[in-house]
């Protein structure tokens, strides 16, 4: 009897094995599939206005001012135009910003804020061009998720899109493309 006692046991012993490494390969494909899946979205949505924004009209600008914060409409004419959207918080951001004082008469630029803005800090940087604090409306309609995202508009259309800091070199190629 013991011997076949043994048996059994060592059956049902394989059998729970048997159970326990499908249940680990279920949950071992379930997660795989869950960081896949998060790993595609931020993915997606990191890049997606370069998806989105292509080719859309973008004729005006509506927010605030950011000294005053009096509503305010910025028109975007049918010249060549540069939208910086940035926010004083975002050290990237703030990092480019010599480039687009450098390009200040050589092409329209408008930047437009990301709330909350630091007015204190922004009175500092001194910026010569139109500044703008949009709702996070326009952020959404254009899928932008990252600060700061750049576009540049030629009549009323949005050609190009560069997510993250912009160099000199490629936004002088923006003013004579």
């Amino acid at each position: 009897m013991k011997k076949n006692e043994k048996k059994v046991d060592n059956q049902q012993k394989n059998i729970e094995k048997s159970k326990n490494s499908k249940m680990d390969n279920i949950l071992t494909v379930l997660v795989t599939i869950i960081v896949v899946g998060l790993v595609g979205y931020n993915i997606i949505n990191f890049y997606a206005p370069y998806f989105f924004m292509k080719g859309k009209s973008l004729s005006i600008l509506e927010g605030k001012d950011p000294y005053s914060m009096k509503y305010k409409v910025l028109k975007i004419g049918n010249e060549k135009t540069v939208v910086n959207f940035w926010g004083t918080w975002c050290s990237a951001c703030v990092s480019e910003l010599p480039v687009f004082k450098k390009a200040t008469g050589k092409i329209k630029i408008i930047g437009a804020l990301k709330a909350p803005v630091n007015r204190s800090s922004l009175r500092i940087m001194g910026l010569k061009y139109p500044l703008i604090v949009v709702d996070n409306a326009i952020f959404t309609k254009f899928k932008i998720s990252a600060v700061p995202t750049t576009v540049l508009i030629e009549n009323h259309k949005i050609k190009k899109v560069k997510i993250g800091v912009i160099s000199y070199k490629e936004l002088q190629d923006w003013i004579l493309n």
